[in-house]
């Protein structure tokens, strides 16, 4: 006596579908997408707009911020030390010629002027380059201090920070950076 199986084995064997029947079939059984399949799809899109937002939009502003205090900090530090003036002029012209190895013509426009009455200069450092060092004097005679130099990180600003009891008044014009600081009076 034959089993279930074999008898089943040989009815089967002889049996084909034809090429429309087998064409239907697999049209028909195509795999839809379960919502969970649309879920992660939809996860792993919005993870990578999120990383390119934070890269492209609030890394540079986070960026852009740390230059801008560094620089406080740094234009705060100089403008506590009060060194001597190489040069003892008014005159931004003469400033700019007496100080030859500056790669810029230094700017005393209607913006310093607001600030105070130049008085000297002197070259300085910021930011690990060369910079002019202005020394200005406002209607109350106190000592401000104001600091040009060549922009290295091609960003703009206007901000005002306070580092050691130093106001800092930071903004880019042109391709220059400009910093005028004042001691904050007690």
């Amino acid at each position: 006596m034959k089993s279930l199986d074999q008898i089943i084995k040989e009815h089967y064997e002889g049996k084909r579908l034809s090429e429309s029947q087998l064409k239907q079939i697999t049209e028909n059984a195509r795999v839809k997408k379960s919502p969970k399949r649309h879920l992660i799809s939809f996860s792993i899109a919005a993870s990578i707009l999120v990383l390119l937002a934070y890269f492209l939009l609030i890394h540079p502003a986070i960026n852009k911020n740390n230059i801008v205090k560094s620089y406080a900090e740094e234009i705060a530090t100089n403008h506590l030390k009060q060194r001597p003036m190489e040069v003892i002029t008014d005159d931004a012209n003469l400033i700019s010629s007496s100080l030859p190895k500056l790669n810029f013509k230094v700017n005393y426009d209607n913006r310093l002027a607001s600030f105070g009455q130049l008085v000297g200069a002197k070259y300085c450092h910021v930011d690990d380059q060369i910079a002019a060092q202005l020394r200005l004097l406002d209607k109350a005679n106190n000592k401000l201090t104001c600091y040009q130099f060549k922009q290295q990180h091609n960003i703009r600003f206007e901000k005002t920070i306070t580092s050691q009891n130093v106001q800092v008044h930071l903004w880019t014009q042109d391709t220059l950076v400009f910093a005028v600081a004042e001691t904050i009076q007690e």
